[in-house]
């Protein structure tokens, strides 16, 4: 699945989560739930005013983020396989991988046969100044580790596999790399010794040609 995080740098979380709660027709009782992490209340208010009085703790710096705005998209194909309880699993475990000592209100939108959850991430830990920050590598290996635990526990959804199709892709570009033909490799070895020797030569024809002036000016003064 296509794994995003939007930074934001201002705490506008009632708009955020405003956005979260409105379905505008994206709505299917099917595959609705509302995650809640590290949060006592279930209503949108209430919500929205934990993630403020949460955010309290945290230094303001510029240019600091102050929360998260994150998507999980499945693709189309996979459609037909996605079930409740398969959504919320693969969501609950995204919360564990990337943010699981922050604030979190999770819920699913459905467009036409796009389905996708959105998530709002507190911008520091719960009940701490500490930041929720990740690295960009730290990120991309937490999107490997889910689709890993999405490949072992639900494998007919291989559409929506996306970042361990890459790693493998590269990995096999990187094979045929070091499987190239000896000959190949000799071949390269061959036109750098040409190379080397023809630099060789013509240092030595330059040093014949001053020899020669050298020797005469020996000459004259015998």
């Amino acid at each position: 699945m296509i794994v995003k995080s939007i930074p934001h740098k201002h705490r506008n979380f009632q708009r955020l989560i405003n956005y979260i709660f409105d379905d505008r027709g994206r709505y299917d009782p099917k595959l609705d739930f509302d995650l809640c992490h590290n949060i006592r209340s279930y209503s949108k208010g209430d919500i929205i005013a934990e993630f403020k009085e949460n955010a309290k703790l945290k230094k303001r710096r510029e240019n600091g983020t102050e929360l998260y705005h994150d998507i999980l998209s499945f693709c189309p194909k996979d459609r037909r396989f996605l079930t409740l309880d398969k959504i919320y699993d693969l969501s609950r475990r995204y919360v564990e991988l990337r943010g699981d000592k922050g604030l979190c209100f999770a819920k699913p939108h459905l467009h036409q046969d796009h389905l996708h959850v959105h998530f709002c991430f507190s911008g520091n830990q719960y009940q701490s100044e500490k930041s929720l920050r990740l690295t960009m590598k730290k990120f991309s290996q937490i999107r490997v580790d889910l689709e890993l635990y999405q490949m072992r526990c639900f494998p007919e959804l291989t559409n929506s596999l996306v970042y361990l199709k890459k790693r493998t892709r590269a990995a096999q570009f990187k094979n045929i790399e070091s499987s190239l033909p000896v000959s190949q490799e000799k071949r390269t070895s061959i036109d750098q010794s040409a190379r080397k020797e023809k630099k060789m030569t013509s240092r030595i024809e330059d040093m014949e040609k001053l020899t020669p002036n050298r020797t005469k000016v020996t000459k004259r003064i015998r």
